[in-house]
């Protein structure tokens, strides 16, 4: 602000790298975020080995709950997995685009959901970056 003292600076080197990461990411260009810090205090010991095991799943690959679950040690928890997914933190980067309800992963239109802002819609362009088509687009955040 004019008079406020305030000036520009530069974002420091890990905040410039995921700016960068994210900006090549929704270019469409193949990007992978596994090497991006992310800070995981205060989550839940079972939501963290979830978010790192979701942030093994790679570019245009998809997982369901119960796949999730089972990478993360614990076969049979996908509701707590979905619960999870409900609560990162950080989108994109722990790309909860990639889990998919079972239904979902069948194909099925209308199925599953995601709690982002856009719902489904956003889920499916996310994916739709990556080359994976979920089905039928609708309104979504982008």
């Amino acid at each position: 602000r004019a008079g406020s003292g305030a000036r520009a600076a530069e974002p420091p080197p890990g905040i410039a790298a995921a700016r960068a990461a994210l900006q090549h990411h929704f270019a469409g260009a193949r990007s992978d975020f596994r090497d991006l810090p992310v800070d995981i205090a205060g989550v839940d010991p079972f939501h963290a080995k979830v978010y790192a095991a979701l942030r093994e799943v790679g570019w245009g690959e998809t997982v369901t709950y119960g796949e999730l679950a089972a990478r993360a040690g614990a076969p049979g928890e996908a509701q707590e997995v979905g619960i999870a997914m409900a609560r990162n933190r950080l989108p994109v980067v722990v790309p909860c685009h990639r889990v998919l309800g079972t239904a979902q992963k069948r194909g099925e239109v209308n199925a599953g959901g995601f709690s982002a802002y856009g719902g489904v819609a956003t889920k499916a362009k996310l994916l739709a970056l990556e080359g994976v088509d979920i089905g039928p687009r609708q309104k979504s955040l982008f």
